[in-house]
């Protein structure tokens, strides 16, 4: 039986990580999203999915925190910087 995680995907090499967009209202361009995918360095879908169900409600926290900015503040490249490592180091805690 085959299920779908959202935001978890494999890319070519077989490498599991996962993939975030953040909505518009919040992006340099009212037409292009701005997408925030971490590699979770690994090829082994157990490891994926053990990481997965840990680090993605804090994840989703931490953009619903960007979101919750106005849109100057949150287009800072400072503020874009700054949730991107967040997302860093918590993959790497996980892993």
């Amino acid at each position: 039986m085959a299920f779908k995680l959202p935001y978890l995907l494999k890319n070519r090499n077989s490498n599991y990580y996962l993939r975030f967009l953040l909505p518009f209202n919040n992006t340099i361009s009212k037409r292009h999203r701005l997408e925030v995918r971490f590699s979770l360095k690994t090829k082994d879908l157990n490891e994926a999915l053990s990481v997965y169900h840990v680090v993605v409600p804090h994840l989703k926290y931490r953009i619903k925190e960007f979101c919750s900015m106005d849109r100057e503040h949150a287009q800072s490249t400072a503020e874009i910087a700054f949730l991107k490592s967040g997302f860093k180091e918590l993959i790497s805690q996980r892993i």
